[in-house]
């Protein structure tokens, strides 16, 4: 809805829809979430991160080596998802807590998770397509 009044600085052109209350306590229990979840997911992926990279200079195989890699791929997308997670409640929060930019605080929300929604879909379109290959390879090592 357009509140009727103006703050000060604002004028008619540049007033934007602001949500109810109602409608921002829904916004907020979802920022509040998407920050938990981001978060969770900004230590998991550190860890992984971590562990992987450490484990890579103390493992003598080669194979064991390749694992650690694609572990250390993985965790560095799950930070990296999390830090989009995490930053695009911030945005959420923000329709919350201003007057008049809720729907600049929504788009901006909104392209971070198109964003983080990118990086999962190229992450498993590749481990689909790895997938395929392996399992083709093994057909073919099988004959």
């Amino acid at each position: 809805m357009l509140h009727e009044t103006q703050s000060p600085d604002q004028t008619s052109e540049s007033l934007e829809y602001e949500f109810s209350h109602e409608q921002e306590g829904t916004i907020n229990s979802l920022a509040i979430t998407m920050r938990l979840v981001g978060l969770m997911l900004v230590v998991v992926g550190s860890l992984g991160v971590l562990g992987s990279f450490f484990s890579i200079f103390f493992s003598a195989s080669v194979i064991f080596s390749t694992a650690l890699l694609a572990m250390l791929l993985c965790s560095m997308v799950v930070l990296t998802i999390g830090s989009l997670t995490v930053h695009a409640s911030r945005n959420f929060e923000a329709i919350v807590w201003s007057y008049g930019r809720d729907i600049t605080h929504l788009m901006q929300a909104l392209k971070k998770l198109r964003s983080s929604y990118r990086i999962q879909a190229v992450v498993t379109a590749s481990l689909l397509a790895l997938f395929v290959a392996a399992a083709a390879a093994i057909r073919v090592f099988l004959r």
